[in-house]
C-alpha cells in the first residue's frame, strides 16, 4: 500500500513537469509568433514600418536593430558584429534633420564619434585612447574630408600636435607640443607639401634649431666658419 501511495506521488509529479514544459514551449512559440507579427513590416507603400532587425545574409547573426517610418531610419539604431553574440560596433541616432550622429566601440569602449550628413563625415569627429573616455584627436570635416585644424591630445588632455587641412591634405600650420605646453616644433604644409620656417625648441621653451623646408626640402642654414 506505501508502495503504490509513492508510486501515485512520483507519477502526479512527473505528470504535472510535464504539462509545465508544454505550457512553457507554447507559452515561447506564442511569444515568438507575436515578435515576428510586430517587426519588419511594411506599409501600405511597400516601405518599412516600424521595428526592423536585419541579419549578415551568410550567417544570419543579428546585423543590427531599429526603427523606420515611411521606409526611412528614424531614431536610434543598435549595430552588432557577425557573431553568435550581441556585440555592439556602433549606435546610429537617425535625427528629424537628415544628419547621424554616430558612436563606434570596440568592446564597451569608444573609438569614436561625430555626425554623418547622406553618408559623409561632416564637423568635428572625437577619436578616443584606449581607454575610451580621453579624447585623443578632434578632426574637422567638410564633405568627408579633413578641413580644418586637427588637433591631436595626450591621454591627460593637454594639447599635443596641430595640423592644418585642406580638402582631406595637409595645408597650414604643423605645430608640435610638449605634454607641459610648450610649442618644442612648429613648421607648415602647403598643399600636402612642407613648406616654410622649421624652429625646434626644448621643453624650456629655448630654441635650440632652425632651418627651413622648400617645396618639401629640408634647407639647413649653412654654417658660418670664424
Amino acid at each position: 500500500m506505501v508502495k503504490f501511495l509513492i508510486d501515485l506521488k512520483h507519477n502526479n509529479k512527473l505528470k504535472k513537469m510535464k504539462q509545465f514544459l508544454i505550457t512553457s514551449m507554447l507559452l515561447i512559440s506564442a511569444s515568438t509568433a507575436v515578435f515576428a507579427q510586430e517587426v519588419n513590416k511594411m506599409n501600405a507603400q511597400g516601405q518599412k514600418e516600424g521595428s526592423w532587425v536585419g541579419y549578415y545574409p551568410k550567417t544570419n547573426n543579428i546585423k543590427y536593430e531599429g526603427t523606420f517610418k515611411n521606409g526611412k531610419e528614424s531614431g536610434t539604431f543598435n549595430f552588432y558584429a557577425d557573431s553568435g553574440e550581441k556585440k555592439l560596433i556602433a549606435t546610429k541616432e537617425f535625427k528629424a534633420d537628415g544628419t547621424v550622429y554616430s558612436i563606434f566601440y570596440s568592446g564597451k569602449k569608444k573609438i569614436s564619434e561625430g555626425v554623418y550628413i547622406n553618408k559623409l563625415k561632416e564637423g568635428i569627429w572625437k577619436v578616443y585612447h584606449a581607454d575610451g573616455k580621453s579624447v585623443m584627436s578632434e578632426e574637422p570635416y567638410k564633405n568627408d574630408k579633413l578641413n580644418g585644424i586637427k588637433k591631436a591630445y595626450y591621454i591627460s588632455g593637454n594639447l599635443s600636435e596641430e595640423v592644418g587641412y585642406k580638402n582631406g591634405v595637409e595645408d597650414g600650420i604643423w605645430n608640435q607640443y610638449a605634454e607641459n605646453g610648450v610649442k618644442i616644433k612648429e613648421t607648415q604644409y602647403k598643399n600636402g607639401i612642407l613648406d616654410g620656417k622649421l624652429i625646434i625648441r626644448d621643453q624650456n621653451g629655448k630654441v635650440t634649431d632652425e632651418a627651413k623646408y622648400v617645396n618639401g626640402s629640408l634647407i639647413l642654414p649653412k654654417k658660418t666658419t670664424k
